[in-house]
């Protein structure tokens, strides 16, 4: 095959970019150019005005055949069979419409027994007893939330050249099973894929405290996705299209796609519109939560922080208490230290010897409750209390105790219900010293208590280092940084 030169396809190229002997074009100033019309939204409404309309129930047209028609839908179809001209098909076999209704309901064939079953029932309803079976078959809900993870194009696994795996992306998957089983409404159905991880009265699992609603809310995150973009900022803006895609065809019904360059040339959408619903998908950060036990922990912090609302002022007078005899006699204990130290520099010729004695002094505080200088020797000031000061070069990067000025939120109970100031008591997991700590300033801090914490069998946990799965309910989530 000959090769056809660049040389002359830069040829062809050129008349069309730079014509000799036409004048420079003006320079462009600003407002220069004729005003671009106001979007105007009614106007757009008025070019295909039956899609905004509500939908209406209609009346059944008058047929020919009506004892054909069965119920109302019946009556539409045998209407336009008529005015064409045409009869309906034949009713079917017992055994034909068997394993249609099975195909239609559950996709599966019927199996010998139920086909044997079915024949011999000739009691009046046999048909209306099979519809009933089936639709409460749990493979019915197998069978058409097929058709939902289409269009929300389900996936397992992100597709691009490394196409490793979305953790627990199945977790939706069975979602949708049990939802189109338990016959969810449609209302709720759709608030738990905008919002599920928001309600306040979330949609619990029959019988167990797992949060079913906070699942839908996955259907955002099962997008290809490259795993090493070059264009970060690119890719991010791919990723969030893709979302907004689904979310318009799904849940609107409509493209709002064609608006991410200009306003929609047909529908009345406009750009602004479009970046409106990009900043709902921007504003919503993916990561793993423990919906098994989400509900069980929150009630159980809750009681914790109650607890130990109650109990900290009753610990803290009572190490107080215990601690009042050995605080009056410090003072003579640190003037026979004093002893000691005076003691030891007569003999110069040891080096270090004066601070030799004071850490001998101390070790020998340590291994006594009893003594007097026993907290300052183990660093425990109120019966294993500790109030480490900040750092003199730590820098703020933000002031989580501020939830009015900081993004900053936890993903579970771990850090409680708030974060600690200056002067609260953190309780410890040692039982003879109970108080591990007194904050000496503000700062989120973990509660041991929730490190035992582990995720349910059969979770996957996320590809790479972070392990955001096993991690769950124990993490900040940070605003978007720049690095």
């Amino acid at each position: 095959m000959k090769r056809f030169p660049f040389i002359a396809l830069l040829a062809l190229a050129i008349p069309f970019v730079v014509r000799g002997g036409d004048p420079a074009p003006a320079p462009v100033t600003a407002g220069a150019g004729a005003a671009k019309a106001p979007f105007n939204l009614e106007e757009r409404k008025q070019r295909l005005p039956w899609i905004w309309t509500a939908p209406t129930r209609q009346p059944a047209p008058v047929v020919r055949d009506a004892a054909w028609a069965l119920d109302p839908a019946d009556a539409f179809v045998l209407e336009r069979l008529e005015k064409a001209g045409l009869k309906p098909a034949p009713p079917a076999d017992d055994r034909t419409w068997l394993r249609r209704v099975h195909f239609a309901i559950t996709g599966l064939p019927p199996s010998r027994a139920a086909v044997r079953a079915f024949v011999e029932d000739t009691r009046p309803g046999a048909r209306e007893r099979v519809v009933d079976a089936l639709l409460a078959s749990p493979h019915a809900g197998e069978r058409w939330a097929r058709h939902w993870m289409d269009l929300m194009r389900y996936a397992e696994s992100r597709g691009h050249e490394g196409d490793y795996i979305i953790a627990n992306a199945w977790h939706y998957r069975d979602y949708l099973i049990r939802a189109f089983n338990a016959d969810v409404p449609y209302d709720q159905f759709l608030s738990e894929h905008l919002a599920g991880d928001l309600l306040e009265a979330p949609r619990l699992r029959p019988g167990t405290d797992a949060n079913e609603s906070v699942l839908a809310t996955g259907w955002a995150f099962l997008g290809e996705e490259n795993h090493s973009p070059v264009d970060i900022r690119g890719d991010e803006c791919e990723r969030i299209d893709n979302k907004v895609d689904v979310f318009g065809k799904t849940f609107l019904g409509l493209t709002v796609s064609c608006a991410r360059c200009h306003d929609h040339k047909f529908d009345p959408i406009r750009a602004q519109d479009y970046y409106a619903l990009s900043g709902f998908m921007l504003s919503s950060s993916f990561r793993q939560v423990r919906f098994e036990a989400m509900e069980n922990n929150r009630l159980k912090g809750a009681e914790l922080a109650a607890l130990r609302v109650g109990f900290a002022p009753k610990l803290a007078k009572a190490v107080v208490a215990s601690r009042r005899g050995g605080i009056g006699q410090i003072a003579d204990n640190l003037l026979a230290a004093r002893g000691a130290l005076e003691a030891r520099r007569t003999n110069e010729a040891t080096i270090g010897a004066p601070l030799a004695a004071w850490v001998e002094h101390l070790r020998v505080a340590a291994g006594d409750e009893a003594h007097p200088l026993h907290g300052f020797a183990t660093g425990r000031f109120m019966g294993g209390a500790t109030s480490t000061p900040m750092p003199a070069d730590a820098r703020i990067i933000a002031d989580y105790t501020r939830p009015d000025v900081t993004p900053w939120k936890a993903d579970g109970e771990a850090f409680g219900p708030r974060a600690l100031v200056a002067g609260d008591i953190v309780f410890g997991t040692d039982a003879a010293n109970p108080i591990a700590r007194v904050m000496a300033y503000g700062a989120a801090r973990r509660d041991p208590f929730w490190n035992p914490i582990c995720s349910a069998p059969g979770n996957e946990n996320d590809s790479g280092r972070l392990a955001a799965t096993a991690r769950s309910g124990r993490m900040l989530r940070t605003p978007t940084v720049t690095l």
